[in-house]
């Protein structure tokens, strides 16, 4: 499936992207479209691309990161040298976002600023109790790969990358074209279809409270095919597509003993290998609002009415709720982004060129450190 990035649900703390602004010219790693990122920006970014690599050595090796070992992203890097690079790109990936941002009206709304630092202010009371409330305030957002400054620029470029999608796609991926829609449906195989179903096994709850299913006895079986074929029967008998289609729904709720109706009373949008392999394709057969035969799987016995993919249903899969909308339009805005040349632009600015950042790369894992204690640690 085509890649999704859901760039409708940035929130308040994501650790995606950030820009910085104003940052001092001693401390300014770089600056890309007229956007500087300062020292503890890119530590940020430098920060979430080790604790990636840290994570999935202990979900795989159960150990830590070789450094000095080649990368499993890029077998032309060390995994220190990975991190660097990863870090310059998003990095410059944010600075390229906020002069769009500039150019599209599209920067932080005053509502959205406000947000930011109602937010902080939230923060801040859980520390109120402390000794030294700001310092540890400072502490927490440290832990976390922050300064104050450079967790307004996360939060800033977030809201700068969902304005401009806002005003590229709509809030929800309306303003998408269809031609783009149905490209994205077709390629990642969406179909949607409604069912009846009556259920050729009951739920059994034993002794010790588990609860199985059971098969139903062959004249059970026999007296629901029979409703089944006359329901069916019934339906392919109405001629007119919207008739057919509501005449459907109201049979579906009155008989279909599908306990996913509730959670989904309008059918399934899905893709091949979600359902039975029966459903599909009788689905995959059949033309939208056409009712199919009296199908039969593991669960019972289906009829089953091919529906329309469109951009408000919800893939069964999707454990987040995205409408397809959503999603074929935040795969067209990453695909807008690839065109945006970063790696062109994701270069130090010469004081940071030979700047050893390996340094905070060692046996203990990575060591964050800030602009601030990096020179107060060399006087």
């Amino acid at each position: 499936m085509k890649k999704f990035v859901a760039i409708l649900l940035v929130s308040v703390l994501a650790l995606g992207c950030l820009a910085g602004c104003g940052s001092k010219n001693e401390d300014t790693v770089m600056t890309v479209d007229g956007v500087d990122v300062s020292f503890d920006e890119y530590m940020y970014y430098l920060n979430t691309a080790a604790s990636t690599l840290i994570s999935y050595y202990q979900a795989s090796t159960g150990g830590g990161v070789d450094w000095d070992g080649v990368c499993i992203y890029d077998k032309t890097k060390t995994n220190a040298e990975w991190c660097i690079n990863e870090a310059l790109y998003n990095a410059a990936q944010g600075c390229v976002i906020m002069s769009k941002g500039k150019s599209m009206n599209a920067l932080p709304t005053d509502e959205q600023l406000k947000s930011l630092e109602d937010n902080i202010s939230t923060i801040r009371k859980n520390y109120e109790e402390s000794d030294d409330p700001d310092a540890a305030f400072a502490d927490a957002l440290n832990g976390q790969g922050f300064t104050l400054e450079s967790f307004k620029a996360v939060n800033k470029i977030n809201f700068t990358l969902g304005n401009i999608f806002t005003s590229l796609y709509g809030e929800n991926g309306e303003k998408l074209s269809d031609e783009k829609l149905q490209t994205y449906i077709d390629e990642n195989g969406f179909m949607t279809s409604a069912h009846i179903l009556f259920r050729t096994k009951e739920d059994v709850e034993g002794e010790n409270g588990q609860t199985t299913q059971k098969e139903l006895s062959d004249s059970a079986k026999a007296e629901k095919k029979a409703q089944a074929e006359k329901l069916c029967k019934e339906l392919k008998a109405i001629k007119d597509d919207t008739q057919r289609k509501e005449k459907f729904f109201e049979y579906m709720k009155e008989y279909s003993e599908d306990p996913g109706k509730e959670s989904f009373p309008n059918g399934y949008c899905f893709t091949e290998g979600t359902m039975v392999e029966e459903y599909t394709d009788t689905t995959k057969e059949l033309k939208n609002y056409e009712v199919s035969d009296v199908v039969e799987s593991d669960f019972g016995y289906h009829i089953i009415m091919r529906l329309p993919t469109v951009s408000s249903d919800v893939d069964t899969a999707n454990q987040y709720g995205y409408t397809l909308g959503q999603m074929a339009s935040s795969y067209d805005f990453d695909e807008e982004m690839k065109t945006w040349n970063v790696t062109d632009k994701a270069k130090f600015n010469s004081k940071y060129k030979s700047f050893d950042f390996t340094q905070f790369f060692g046996d203990a894992g990575f060591t964050y450190t800030t602009y601030a204690k990096l020179n107060a640690d060399k006087k």
